[in-house]
Order: structure tokens, then C-alpha cells, then sequence
């Protein structure tokens, strides 16, 4: 990603003004960039034999399937034509009267065509595509036959295995001449409420440093429930400090299941020139070898794109340093990884965007990367908050006032989201009756708003959970552990945290894009459906929790990591 340049072509990324119902294939998205530029296809590993069969054959055989093949085509442009030349007229309108404007003033001029374009086609039919038929199709077999319960996981072995863990002594800074450098900057985040490390294990203030601000949430006309104010990429710190208190931790590596790499920046972009290198990386770690390299977590509390984390966590195994390809072995965590965000679909989504920017930013790279959720707002919350919690989030027979509520940020991120974005809103703007949105910002809530955003969702039915900066936002965990139904929009959405989550069909509504009559749909979706998908939540609700680090349990978020890499390596 580092040595692509950044082209007006990824900027003007036509397949980012999604045309509802028509579905392309993912591979199609790379071949989609405005202007079409030709990429190259790999040569066949069996030319001789085509060429040969192709001689064998009659000189009319072809002629039926060349027929077959015209009417396709020709129906297809019909299908296709006019939306995608009304993507492309406001592309190129933008392009031919803004030739000299700043490259953003150019991106927000995008915006604002492609949201007309799509405010002008709002009236008119499609026909629905695969997707949304099969969607339908869903929702009549629910209204006869109730939904099949969701399969215990694997992760359930947790109640009787025990895992032994060896947590690396590693300060947060170390010298190198003039230059400290940073291995954990948590403590010096000024988002973050406190330092962990300094404070005493189980003290509010502990808690307030790992999980947030203690909130109260007032909801149905004056009962209250309990919650945390926390940052998003508060994963790491969660991690380390309940490992460092793991009832299995040892402090010998000889007898040690996994180990942990405490190296970890909470800082969007760190500044690589306080970064480690590779070779200061595998000094800190004296008992990593080739044998037990897949036995140590390494964790970035971000999404884990290109630029999140400092160079050594995209080490790769080609690489001609042998530290590197040491700890290209290890196994890494994220919110994100390269099966939900693949760089094949998203590079051009955010090169424009970076190049705006002037930052170095692209996907997941890393070898061997997991994604995992982000931390919720129930964590760190004792077994009595916990459960008045739940009574509320999943209780099946309490009447949400709401149906649907979108929190959505339209100034910001990639250009398929920012069109997706303003597509929601539009449509909650024409249902005030059934959607409730509110416009976002980057700026940190305050702790009423914060209130006032848990308790919106602890009222509606359905929550509309968008692509975010990158595929994923903490949104999606806090409607799951809030009960509110989760709707997606992107395929690789549903990618994300298997390990957590598992089917995502389960526990969320799933469109391919962004239907029209996206309401009316969720309207439709019966009762006995909404509660079989609210049940689902429940069950998987204990792997989204983080108990106290001195109070870990069972099956939770950090027990629910260790288990999974551990079976990644048994051998």
C-alpha cells in the first residue's frame, strides 16, 4: 500500500454511488474506478490445450451460446444503463467545473451530486434484485415457522479448560539516543479518564482509567440502569491489565499456553519515528521462537488499517529482515482483519480520501489477524448491574417506543459510506413517524448526550448500523448488547468477529445496500422474528462483556480470545 500513488481515479470512485438492488460481484468493485483504467488478467496456465480445443471445434457451435449471450447483455445494459450513467454524468459535471478546486472542496462536491442524483431517483420503481427477494422470501417463512435458536459455539469448552498466560514485563517507553520509544501510550491518551497503571487494582478510579465514566440511563419513564463512558479502542489496555491479573497467569514460559505482547498504541496514526523497530520488538521478547510464535497475542486496539499501528505489527513473512518474519507468525488482533476489510475491495475507497489527508492509510495487512469487538458499554459493570441490565435490554414482553433509530455522521469517512450515510438519512427524514436520526460528530459525547444515545437505543426496535470510518463502528456492539437490532448494509459487516458474534443472520437484519423502502421492510418483519433475533443477542451477550480484570469469567470477551487462539494452536 505505501508505494501506490494516490489517483484522481481512486477519488472518483463510481462503484462508491451504489445502485440499489444490483448486485456486483466484490472482485468487480477494483474495476469500477472512474476513469475506467484497464488492469490486467492473468494468463491462463493452459493455453496450448485451449488453443487446441478451440481449433477442434465446429465453426457454428458457438452460435447458440453467442445468441444466449447477446440477449443477456442486452437486457443487462437495459437494467443498468441509466443509473449508472446518472453515477457517471455527476462525476464527470463535478470534474468538468471543478478541474481547478481543492481536491477536498472536489470530494464534497461528489458528495452533494451523488445525493442529488439519488434524492432525483428516489420516486421512481426498481426492480428488486437477489438480495432483497431474498429477504422477503425470509420473512414470509418466519411468519410461518419460528426462527431456529442460535448454536452453541465451541467457546462454550471454556468452563473447564484452563489456560496458563505469560505476560511479557515490557515498560511503556524505551530509550533509543534522544528518542523515547513508544511501546504503550495509553496512560498519556488524553481521551482516556486516568492511568491504569498507576492507580489501585480495583479503585473507582482503576475502573474509571480501563472502562469509563460510571453513567446512569434513565428509560421508560424513570427506570434507571447502569453503564460506561468508554473510549472506542480501549481494547488493549482491558486485555493487558486482565491478563496481568489472570488466575492462570505464570511466570515461567516454559509453562505457558499463550503469551502476551504488551505493545500497543491507542493513537490513530502513531508517529513512526517513535515506533519501534523489528529488531527492538523481538529483543523485548526473550522466549519468542519459531515454535510458539503463533502462541502470542499481539493486539492493536484500533481497526488495525495500514498507518494504525506502529510498522512491526504488519510484519510479513517475506519480509528480508528475520525479525520481522518472526513476528509475522504471531497472532494479531483487531477490530477489523483482512476478511472484513480486504484490501482487494477497499483500497480505493480510502486512497482518495488519505491523499487528501496526506497520511499514509489502507487496510488490514497484517498476517495472521483476527478482528474482535469493540469494548461495550456494560463492561467493567458488577453481576447486579449486569443482570438489571439484561432484564431491560432483552426483555421480549417490554414495548420499545421507538422502531428505528440511526445515529449518522455524514462529514466524514469513505465515499460508499458518506453515500450511504446521506441515502439513510433521507429516508428516516421522510418516516420522522418511524426513524428517529440524529446527526453526529467527532467531537467525544458529553456525558447527557451519552445518556441520551444509550437510552435511544434501549428504546427502538431496529438500529441502522452503516459502514463507519472503515467497515466497522462501535454502534454495532452497543445496539447488540442493548437489544437493539442491528440492520447492516455491506456484506463485510457480516465478516466481522466470528469469534464473538459467529452468524451474523442470527442476530441482525442483513440488505445489500440500501433498499428504498428500507422502512416499510422493517415494519414488516413480525414479532415472533424480532424476539427470536433479541434472544439470539442474549445468548452471545456474555463474549461482548469484559469483567473486571480481578473478577474474569468464563466465556467472556478476554476468556473468549484465549480459547480461540488457543485451538488456532493446539499443535
Amino acid at each position: 500500500p505505501i508505494t501506490k500513488p494516490p489517483e484522481l481515479g481512486h477519488l472518483l470512485h463510481v462503484s462508491a454511488f451504489y445502485v440499489p438492488h444490483i448486485s456486483l460481484p466484490p472482485s468487480s468493485s477494483a474495476y469500477l474506478t472512474w476513469p475506467v483504467t484497464e488492469r490486467p488478467h492473468p494468463p491462463s496456465n493452459d493455453n496450448n490445450n485451449s488453443k487446441n480445443n478451440n481449433m477442434s471445434w465446429s465453426i457454428w457451435a458457438p452460435v447458440p451460446a453467442l445468441m444466449l449471450l447477446l440477449l443477456f447483455l442486452l437486457d443487462f445494459a437495459a437494467a443498468v444503463a441509466a443509473p449508472l450513467d446518472g453515477c457517471r454524468a455527476a462525476a464527470a459535471d463535478v470534474v468538468a467545473t471543478e478541474t481547478e478546486a481543492e481536491p477536498e472542496a472536489m470530494g464534497l462536491k461528489l458528495i452533494q451530486k451523488a445525493s442529488a442524483w439519488h434524492s432525483s431517483r428516489a420516486s421512481t420503481p426498481l426492480r428488486p434484485g437477489p438480495p432483497l427477494q431474498q429477504q422477503q422470501q425470509q420473512q414470509q417463512q418466519q411468519q410461518s415457522s419460528p426462527s431456529p435458536a442460535l448454536p452453541q459455539l465451541a467457546v462454550t469448552e471454556a468452563k473447564t479448560r484452563t489456560i496458563s498466560v505469560y505476560v511479557y514485563d515490557i515498560p511503556d517507553s524505551v530509550p533509543r539516543g534522544d528518542i523515547a520509544v513508544n511501546l504503550r501510550d495509553d496512560c498519556r491518551q488524553p481521551k482516556v479518564h486516568g492511568c491504569v497503571e498507576t492507580a489501585t487494582v480495583g479503585s473507582e478510579e482503576w475502573l474509571t482509567a480501563l472502562f469509563g465514566t460510571s453513567e446512569q440511563v434513565t428509560i421508560d419513564g424513570g427506570r434507571t440502569v447502569a453503564c460506561r463512558q468508554m473510549t472506542a479502542y480501549a481494547n488493549a489496555r482491558i486485555l493487558y491489565t486482565t491478563l496481568q491479573l489472570h488466575p492462570e497467569r505464570t511466570t515461567d514460559p516454559e509453562k505457558a499456553d499463550l503469551f502476551l505482547i504488551p505493545i500497543y498504541t491507542e493513537d490513530w496514526l502513531p508517529d513512526v519515528a517513535t515506533c519501534p523497530t523489528f529488531e527492538e520488538v523481538v529483543e523485548l521478547l526473550p522466549h519468542l521462537n519459531e515454535e510458539n510464535a503463533g502462541r502470542h497475542i499481539w493486539m492493536a486496539p484500533t481497526p488495525g488499517w495500514f498507518g494504525e499501528a506502529c510498522p512491526p505489527f504488519y510484519a510479513h513473512s517475506n519480509d528480508p529482515s528475520a525479525a520481522a518474519r518472526l513476528l509475522s507468525k504471531t497472532t494479531k488482533l483487531s477490530l477489523e482483519d483482512t476478511e472484513s476489510a480486504p484490501e482487494s475491495v477497499f483500497w480505493n475507497e480510502t486512497a482518495g480520501e488519505a491523499a487528501m489527508l496526506g497520511i499514509t492509510w489502507a487496510p488490514p495487512i497484517s498476517e495472521n489477524l483476527h478482528s474482535v469487538p469493540y469494548a461495550t458499554v456494560v463492561s467493567g459493570l458488577d453481576d447486579k448491574d449486569l443482570e438489571a441490565w439484561k432484564k431491560v435490554a432483552f426483555d421480549t414482553k417490554r414495548v420499545r417506543s421507538k422502531l428505528v433509530s440511526a445515529f449518522l455522521n455524514t462529514t466524514h469517512g469513505m465515499m460508499q459510506a458518506l453515500i450511504t450515510r446521506n441515502q439513510l438519512q433521507a429516508i428516516c427524514e421522510s418516516r420522522p413517524d418511524a426513524c428517529h436520526h440524529k446527526a453526529t460528530t467527532n467531537e467525544s459525547l458529553s456525558a447527557s448526550d451519552f445518556q441520551s444515545f444509550i437510552g435511544e437505543l434501549l428504546e427502538a426496535e431496529f438500529c441502522l448500523q452503516p459502514l463507519g470510518d472503515t467497515v466497522s463502528r462501535k454502534g454495532i456492539v452497543d445496539s447488540l448488547v442493548t437489544g437493539c437490532i442491528p440492520v447492516l448494509f455491506n456484506q463485510y459487516q457480516a465478516k466481522l468477529w466470528p469469534w464473538h458474534v459467529g452468524n451474523w443472520q442470527d442476530v441482525a437484519i442483513l440488505f445489500d445496500g440500501v433498499p428504498m423502502d428500507l422502512i416499510d421492510l422493517l415494519e414488516q418483519i413480525p414479532q415472533q422474528r424480532r424476539k427470536q433475533l433479541r434472544s439470539n443477542m442474549e445468548q452471545i451477550f456474555p463474549r461482548l462483556v469484559s469483567h473486571k480484570p480481578n473478577d474474569m469469567r468464563p466465556g467472556d470477551f478476554v476468556d473468549t480470545i484465549l480459547q480461540h487462539v488457543y485451538d488456532l494452536n493446539r499443535h
